[in-house]
């Protein structure tokens, strides 16, 4: 009896191992970050191989592509980026001067862009964050759309299809997150790092950054922060997941607050957003 058993668990194995060969030919897309490509997806389906440039985990206005993704993103057939991120012109800058160029195109330029906020006032660079926003979701969705009805016109008819099922999606997103918004009395987040500030926008909130410009913030500052934080009745510190500082935790203890961690590079951004709006509004 047992022979058979061994026999199949064999071809299953080689089977499994040659399924693990099979290259997939697909034409590729790359992205900056993981929520702009989960929109390429939603719209594309599952015509293209989606590339993401920046890594779970990483800082994506600093993040610095290897060389092996560099020859990934020349071979891809479209680049979405937001223009926003720092890197990106680096790595936009060394794609042009290549052999290979794919059409490349900046996801900002159809946005209302809020300035970087910064204590005591605002910066001149855009805040990044452009893909933490329904309203910015679906200006993008469309230009995404545009740009894949002209890369394969044959297949424009389905991607508009596509495009108007995810706009039907985000309006959903939208309405629920309005709805739950709507008995909030107390609209100040407190954030460590400042990534919400388009989200704050669509619905009214206002968003407070432990870190500026990105440096942790002096004494003079915590305590100010704390007075913010008792005077708006704050309850949670919002903290990435790849933070591993320990002001916000800090804070959290002066102010008697809990720590509530995200992920905004997380590909179903709008679900991220939902439960930070869940928790919020507890």
């Amino acid at each position: 009896m047992k022979k058979p058993i061994v026999a199949i668990l064999a071809v299953a194995m080689l089977l499994m191992g040659g399924c693990r060969r099979i290259a997939d030919t697909r034409p590729v897309i790359s992205v900056s970050v993981a929520p702009i490509g989960a929109m390429v997806e939603a719209i594309a389906g599952s015509d293209y191989r989606i590339n993401v440039l920046v890594p779970e985990g990483a800082a994506a206005e600093t993040y610095e592509p290897t060389p092996q993704q560099m020859v990934g993103l020349a071979d891809s057939r479209l680049c979405f980026f937001t223009g926003t991120l720092g890197f990106e012109s680096t790595m936009l800058s060394t794609l042009l001067s290549s052999q290979r160029t794919p059409a490349t195109v900046r996801l900002s330029d159809t946005l209302t862009l809020l300035p970087r906020s910064l204590e005591g006032g605002y910066t001149d660079s855009a805040d990044p964050h452009i893909w933490l926003s329904v309203i910015n979701a679906k200006a993008m969705a469309t230009v995404i759309c545009t740009a894949l009805c002209e890369a394969d016109t044959a297949k424009a008819d389905l991607y508009r299809a596509n495009l108007m099922r995810y706009g039907q999606h985000l309006d959903s997103v939208d309405a629920q997150l309005r709805e739950m918004l709507r008995p909030l009395t107390h609209r100040t987040l407190l954030v460590h790092h400042p990534a919400l500030g388009y989200y704050c926008r669509d619905y009214g909130l206002r968003q407070t950054s432990i870190e500026q410009d990105g440096r942790e913030p002096s004494v003079a500052r915590v305590e100010q922060l704390v007075r913010t934080c008792r005077a708006d009745s704050v309850q949670f510190v919002l903290a990435e997941q790849a933070y591993q500082g320990a002001t916000a935790d800090m804070l959290a203890r002066e102010a008697g607050l809990r720590v509530v961690r995200y992920n905004p590079l997380a590909p179903q951004w709008e679900q991220t957003l939902l439960q930070l709006t869940q928790t919020l509004t507890q």
